[in-house]
C-alpha cells in the first residue's frame, strides 16, 4: 500500500485509535486508520503531500540577512 501520510494525520488517528472525536470544524488532517484497512484497488484521498519549512525564527534568517517573507520553503510530492 502507498499512501501519503503527513504529520497533522498523527493527533487525528490517536483520537481515533482512542475513541475520541475530533470537531469537524478543527479538522486538517485524515484519519490513518482508513488507509490501513483498505482492501487492493481502492483509491487514495490525497494526491499529494505539501511540507512548509519556515526558518525565520532559528538564526538563519539573520545569518543570511533574509526578510520574514524570504524564510519559507515549499516541497510538493506526487505520485507521478
Amino acid at each position: 500500500m502507498e499512501e501519503f501520510i503527513e504529520v497533522v494525520d498523527v493527533p487525528l488517528t490517536l483520537s481515533e485509535v482512542a475513541g475520541g472525536k475530533p470537531l469537524p470544524e478543527r479538522i486538517e488532517g485524515y484519519f490513518l486508520l482508513h488507509f490501513l484497512r483498505q482492501k487492493d484497488g481502492d483509491t487514495s484521498s490525497r494526491d499529494a503531500a505539501i511540507r512548509e519549512i519556515n526558518f525565520s525564527s532559528c538564526g538563519f534568517r539573520a545569518r543570511l540577512g533574509l526578510d520574514l517573507h524570504e524564510c519559507c520553503a515549499y516541497m510538493i510530492k506526487t505520485f507521478a
